[in-house]
């Protein structure tokens, strides 16, 4: 009979995607891994304050003040808030375009700020 190797140095050899070392991949256990035609996790519709506020590189504080002045859009749930994935993805973009349209017209009216150039806020 072979021996068997026990040595866990000759495991890293086999094992792909490991987290932490020896032992720790999860990609040998079919059950864990994704099928290769797998459609994405489903991403939840609505988001927590937490999380908006997380998407959108603000803090939860910062976040609270654009809602209670109703700047992003927001759906109430009895006392939890809510904020729809799609409508902050577009309220995003929205907003990107208004700056961007305002970035414009101050470098087409010649505006140069105290940095030389036009900036958006």
């Amino acid at each position: 009979m072979g021996k068997v190797n026990r040595n866990p140095m000759h495991l890293n050899g086999l094992l792909s995607g490991e987290a932490e070392g020896p032992g720790t991949s999860l990609a040998l256990v079919p059950a864990s891994r994704p099928a290769v035609d797998a459609p994405a996790p489903c991403e939840p519709l609505l988001l927590r304050p937490v999380e908006a506020a997380r998407l959108l590189g603000i803090g939860r504080s910062k976040l609270f003040e654009m809602l209670a002045r109703n700047e992003i859009p927001v759906i109430r749930l009895g006392r939890c808030v809510r904020i729809p994935r799609r409508e902050l993805a577009l309220w995003v973009d929205q907003n990107l375009e208004v700056e961007t349209a305002v970035h414009d017209a101050l470098v087409g009216a010649g505006f140069r700020g105290n940095s030389g150039a036009a900036s958006i806020r």
